[in-house]
């Protein structure tokens, strides 16, 4: 959810409900484990909210395991996803770093907002057996 939809009084309540509710279904034993993730997404400047979504999952009464909040992505990780897939995405003669440059030039960690339509983009001209080059992905 973002930001501005959290509310400190009500959101922890809703949760906790949902969660006591569909846990307290009975489930057939051959019924697939659950995860429930549950993320807020914060603008600049919203430090109280923040504090506030930070209190509610100390205080929480449900138990389950808190994730660490989501950084910015390092290059490193970008350059990482291609040499995982390098025998799909590398043109011959080209290092996954290489490639990663060509279309995440900048060495400063970048925002998944703008990481996640460029790794869409290659994945799709991937699938459509095109060419997969920075120029391509206009």
């Amino acid at each position: 959810m973002d930001a501005r939809n959290w509310n400190k009084d009500l959101t922890p309540l809703v949760l906790e409900t949902f969660i006591e509710k569909f846990l307290g279904t009975s489930l057939p034993e051959t019924a697939p484990g659950f995860f429930f993730f549950f993320g807020v997404e914060y603008e600049k400047g919203q430090e109280t909210k923040k504090a506030e979504v930070q209190a509610a999952i100390v205080n929480r009464q449900k138990g389950g395991e808190a994730l660490d909040p989501l950084e910015p992505v390092h290059p490193d990780d970008i350059t990482d996803w291609f040499d995982c897939y390098r025998s799909f995405l590398l043109p011959p003669g080209l290092t996954p770093d290489e490639q990663r440059r060509q279309f995440f030039a900048a060495d400063v960690p970048f925002d998944m907002l703008d990481i996640q339509p460029v790794l869409l983009k290659i994945i799709e001209l991937y699938n459509k057996g095109l060419t997969i080059r920075a120029d391509n992905l206009r």
